[in-house]
């Protein structure tokens, strides 16, 4: 009897330790396919900052392949925007990671058509309105190729790397007065990370080149319906007939930007982590008028940024903290010349005597943004609850000796999101999301100081220009955005496809855009591989 009881307890411990054995060699699951960029980029604020070497922190590989749609329709707009806009995307991007061997790229062409869109002959048009344009509405065609790549080798505690993009693009309207407008846009990053235990620390070099050519011709017969403005801030201009077959050719922009970046990220422990950026850059631009051989003036721009990033990863919710803050003036010259005749020559040159302040700005800026996800494992979440805050503040003032005009105008934008995620299978989920947000904003449009009995004769500035842009910066208004995304994983191919459409709408709520509203739709299809 006591045998076969010591054979029984044998038998069930044997059996327990293969039950055990078996549970623990079964296989875990592959949390590769839940990887977005989002939650990459999301890991660590090095993978934004504007340090390459900082593609050495990223731990996951990731490619994806996408089209993409955007409608977007509505009164709710700025000078610049289409009454009606629909654009079309195909881009590629990549994060892998090799041992020492960290890289990134991407790959990406846009197309934007847009109707009755005026005032906008510059493909870049910038935080203040220095451009050329004119106002007869008409269909516009934008065109852009982008390439971007980064890399990142490690050598022991040491980390070098280097960051390029290069973009070019192209913009015409298709009805008198016509635009031809190019522009390129050049960046190199290098820079070098060193690691330790407890901080990391890291400095790069930032140089970029940026060229545009804006060129006008008209082909019909109405003379008087080709005024191009060459807006010089806060919509002051100065003004060209242009009509027949005339043709107003070129405008061209040479900018150059030089700055640098320090980052320090302390490590209290392994769940907490505290990135920290501070740079500076310094930008110039000229403008030159090719068809009268005339160095038109230059814009200087000094900028500071701050960028900080609070990740605390926990068993069961991981939370981030991102602030992004920067300020700077913006300085634009105008040339002292006179149209003289070289006596060697004997053709007429301008010869410049000096320069002088035309218009200057003052911008202000802070991005907040607070994301918490309740996690399922390190990368797929059941719920992401998203904060944001941003401020903006410009004081402008454009001079026409002896009179200042002044502006300032502020506004803030309050938004919150949560998103569900909806797991079907080990295969295929859903991810519901809606956000809400409201805007406001307010200031001084525009107020003009003069010494007393002066007369000033030269006051060329579209004030309803300068209405229509204070409104739709300065307006009360509900902001509403709801999408779903839907994946489905592919485990023998070793990828996934996923589709994703969002609904968006706004809604003006006092001023001059009371009543306006603005919606649009974003669909995509692609590729996680």
């Amino acid at each position: 009897m006591k045998k076969k009881i010591y054979a029984v307890l044998l038998l069930t411990a044997v059996c327990a330790g293969s039950g055990v054995f078996a549970q623990s060699s079964a296989p875990k699951e592959n949390l590769e396919k839940y990887y977005t960029l989002e939650r990459i980029r999301s890991k660590s604020g090095w993978l934004v900052s504007d340090n390459a070497a900082g593609l050495m922190l990223n731990q996951a590989s990731l490619s994806i392949a996408e089209v993409n749609y955007d409608f977007e329709q509505g009164g709710l707009r700025n000078v610049t925007d289409g009454a009606e806009v629909n654009a079309f995307g195909v881009r590629s991007e990549s994060y892998r990671r090799w041992n020492r061997l960290s890289f990134y790229g991407k790959l990406s062409y846009d197309y934007a058509a847009s109707k009755d869109r005026s005032w906008a002959g510059n493909a870049n048009i910038g935080d203040s309105p220095m451009l050329i344009g004119d106002s007869i509405p008409g269909n516009t065609r934008d065109e852009t190729y982008a390439i971007e790549a980064g890399v990142a080798y490690r050598m022991g505690r040491w980390v070098v790397g280097a960051m390029g993009k290069y973009e070019d693009r192209s913009l015409a309207k298709r009805r008198d007065s016509r635009n031809k407008t190019t522009s390129m846009y050049l960046s190199v990053q290098p820079g070098v990370m060193f690691t330790s235990k407890v901080v990391d620390a890291g400095l790069n070099f930032t140089y970029e080149r940026s060229t545009e050519q804006v060129g006008y011709a008209a082909f019909g017969t109405n003379t008087t319906s080709g005024m191009i403005y060459f807006f010089e801030g806060m919509w002051f201009y100065t003004s060209q007939q242009l009509g027949g077959s005339e043709k107003f050719y070129d405008v061209y922009y040479k900018g150059s930007e030089y700055g640098g970046a320090a980052q320090l990220e302390l490590k209290l422990g392994k769940r907490v982590k505290f990135f920290n950026q501070f740079s500076a850059e310094y930008g110039k631009m000229e403008r030159f008028r090719f068809d009268l051989d005339q160095h038109l003036g230059d814009n200087d721009q000094l900028t500071y940024r701050y960028l900080g990033v609070l990740n605390v990863a926990g068993r069961g919710v991981d939370q981030r903290l991102s602030v992004d803050a920067s300020w700077g003036d913006l300085l634009k010259y105008n040339n002292i010349q006179e149209l003289e005749l070289d006596p060697e020559t004997n053709q007429k040159l301008y010869k410049q005597y000096g320069r002088f302040l035309k218009f200057s700005q003052k911008q202000r800026s802070v991005d907040a943004d607070y994301k918490l996800y309740v996690k399922r494992n390190e990368w797929s979440s059941s719920w992401i609850v998203d904060a944001a805050y941003t401020y903006y503040k410009a004081e402008s003032e454009y001079t026409i000796s002896p009179a200042c005009y002044d502006q300032d105008l502020h506004y803030s934008k309050l938004m919150l999101g949560v998103t569900k995620n909806f797991r079907f299978s080990g295969r295929s989920w859903l991810d519901a999301t809606v956000r809400g947000g409201y805007t406001f904003g307010g200031g001084t449009e525009l107020e003009k100081s003069c010494p007393e009995g002066v007369q000033i004769d030269n006051e060329n500035y579209r004030a309803d220009l300068l209405a229509q842009e204070y409104a739709f910066l300065t307006n009360d208004r509900l902001n509403g955005e709801a999408g779903l995304r839907y994946t489905h994983c592919f485990p023998a191919k070793k990828m996934s496809l996923y589709v994703d459409l969002k609904g968006r709408a706004a809604w003006g709520r006092s001023g001059l855009m009371d009543g306006s509203r603005r919606g649009g739709l974003f669909a995509a299809v692609g590729l996680n591989f």
